[in-house]
């Protein structure tokens, strides 16, 4: 079993989305556009009360696909979503 690092990540199309969990790359193609729209209006919906502090309490930093690394950058995600 060979064991997938971040220059694999580096590698890929730039239409891909690569993950590292626990040394296995998975990877899946950027969404289509029912996902993508639904993506664009929970964005919206969230960034109001918890960034922009109008009907939430705000503090938050909502941030789209974001890049996050754990234990070293054994295990990379991409979530639609991150706050």
């Amino acid at each position: 079993m060979s064991t997938a690092a971040y220059r694999d990540l580096e590698n890929l199309p730039a239409r891909a989305i690569g993950e590292l969990f626990d040394g296995q790359l998975h990877t899946h193609s950027r969404p289509a556009f029912p996902h993508a729209y639904a993506h664009s209006l929970m964005s919206s919906r969230l960034s109001n009360p918890f960034h922009d502090r109008i009907g939430g309490p705000g503090g938050w930093i909502i941030i789209d696909e974001p890049e996050i690394h754990f234990r070293l950058d054994l295990d990379v995600a991409v979530p639609d979503l991150a706050g």
